[in-house]
């Protein structure tokens, strides 16, 4: 039980780093808080700045979120499908609640479908 709380806070905070967010803000001094949709995102991010490199570098980060801690998962727990599932679903939540920026964030669509292509790769081309 405390390996699956521990996982749910890591997770968590590992999916609350807004990487829209922070690209945006560095390379284009905007906030994607106020323009366009509002959504702290990779297509938001690529709309308010019209540019494809900040598009993907956002989406590969954020595919990247949600891969890097499921393959951590696997290689320290195991085939463990609720402790990957635990950790996905927690990286979803802070994706898309992030505590850094107002409780605000994406639809989580790249952390989930990073994940669920380590988790069973068929379930993402469903």
């Amino acid at each position: 039980m405390e390996t699956y709380i521990l996982i749910a806070l890591i997770s968590f905070l590992i999916g609350s780093v807004p990487f829209a967010f922070i690209v945006v803000k560095t390379k284009h001094a905007k906030d994607l808080r106020d323009e366009g949709t509002g959504n702290i995102g990779t297509m938001n991010a690529y709309e308010v700045t019209g540019s494809t490199k900040t598009g993907k570098v956002v989406l590969l980060l954020d595919l990247l979120k949600g891969m890097i801690p499921v393959l951590a998962i696997a290689i320290f727990v195991g085939r463990d499908y609720a402790a990957a599932g635990t950790c996905l679903f927690f990286i979803v939540l802070g994706h898309n609640y992030s505590p850094w920026i107002g409780f605000k964030g994406g639809r989580g669509l790249a952390p989930a479908l990073g994940g669920v292509l380590l988790i069973n790769p068929l379930y993402a081309a469903v």
